[in-house]
């Protein structure tokens, strides 16, 4: 499960060096690193990448 320690280091990498709009914006990032990484050691992802963009999506602020 090397994959998913390597999301998680990505998130650390991200949150060290950037400024997001919202603590989900950097998940499609993560995730895309995560599917090269696999990809290239031959593994299929199956990644639910409308999942991925939707929660990668900050709120809208909606105002009354």
């Amino acid at each position: 499960e090397r994959h998913r320690l390597l999301h998680e280091l990505v998130h650390d990498v991200q949150f060290g060096n950037r400024e997001w709009a919202c603590n989900q914006e950097p998940e499609r990032e993560a995730y895309k690193l995560q599917d090269k990484w696999l990809a290239e050691r031959g593994v299929k992802s199956n990644f639910n990448w409308l999942q991925i963009l939707l929660l990668s999506e900050c709120p809208r602020r909606v105002h009354p």
